[in-house]
């Protein structure tokens, strides 16, 4: 429904970002105070952190379904053996879980224009209902 829950650290900063309807919540703003802050989902500042939440939107920005991967390797995410698939543009490496019934993706790893990047995804499948965190 495009809700979600999600810390994403980006130079050195993580900030807490929690998307309900049509609010976001994020906390760990440079200069915040306190616990998180409440913003409406059409402000300017929160239009990306909705996006980044909603992880139906971000999974179709971040892979160009017309784009060719191929194997490049094994490996591992946790205890979770992988597959790494690589775009044919080189970056950034998808691990996938080496299961041919449910080949999820795991991690995202690979360097872009602001440099290193590395997502991991957990509790796929998992029975969730975001609440909105308390507002500061």
């Amino acid at each position: 429904n495009g809700d979600g829950k999600e810390d994403i650290t980006a130079g050195g900063q993580t900030l807490s970002v929690v998307k309900v309807g049509n609010t976001i919540y994020v906390k760990g703003v440079q200069g915040q105070q306190g616990g998180y802050k409440k913003l409406p989902a059409d402000d300017p500042q929160a239009a990306s952190l909705a996006k980044a939440v909603d992880m139906k939107t971000f999974l179709q920005q971040a892979f160009d379904t017309k784009e060719t991967y191929k194997l490049s390797g094994t490996g591992k995410v946790g205890d979770q053996d992988t597959l790494k698939l690589t775009p044919q543009s080189g970056q950034p490496v998808l691990q996938v879980a080496n299961d041919s019934d449910k080949p999820y993706p795991l991690m995202i790893d690979g360097t872009g224009s602001k440099g290193a990047l590395s997502i991991t995804f957990t509790d796929w499948d998992a029975d969730t209902k975001i609440a909105a965190p308390p507002a500061s």
